[in-house]
């Protein structure tokens, strides 16, 4: 919206410097999320503002049913996870009544049927707390995902009728 948040609000991190003699940048917008943790003075007399990590970047996100979501959120679930292998993707469908986000996760090993239904189980209730979207999750054998030169394409968006 372009406003300015409170402390401890999560925003798009704009900043300006004055100090650059060649190309000050005013109102630079960054497009990283984070927010502002303090900006009190401290001890030592330091008056710079201190910022939270980065946690995602605005042109990452994308929007389920009207809800704002980055795929490092997704990212961190699944990490933390020792059956999830390295290689995850994100499908999102969008269409004209609804639209739906399809994980398909690599299993760090192969699991059996009532194995994959608690991991799916598991996972679709701790990303639904996160990211307020219940995904439909697809855990696939190690090495079945399709690789890439460089940079991992994680996110596929398919439209339909739109």
């Amino acid at each position: 919206t372009g406003d300015v948040l409170e402390p401890e609000e999560k925003g798009e991190l704009v900043i300006t410097t004055l100090t650059k003699d060649a190309v000050p940048l005013i109102r630079y917008r960054t497009r990283d999320i984070s927010r502002i943790l303090d900006i009190k003075i401290c001890d030592c007399g330091r008056t710079h503002i201190k910022i939270d990590r980065i946690q995602g970047r605005t042109d990452d996100m994308f929007i389920i049913n009207g809800v704002n979501v980055w795929p490092s959120a997704i990212e961190l679930i699944l990490m933390k996870h020792p059956f999830v292998g390295n290689e995850y993707q994100v499908i999102v469908k969008k269409s004209i009544n609804e639209d739906k986000i399809l994980i398909k996760i690599e299993s760090s090993r192969k699991l059996d049927r009532c194995e994959r239904e608690a991991v799916v189980k598991k996972l679709q209730c701790e990303l639904k707390e996160t990211i307020l979207v219940t995904p439909e999750i697809e855990i696939v054998d190690p090495g079945t995902l399709p690789r890439s030169e460089g940079k991992a394409k994680r996110i596929v968006i398919e439209s339909e009728g739109i």
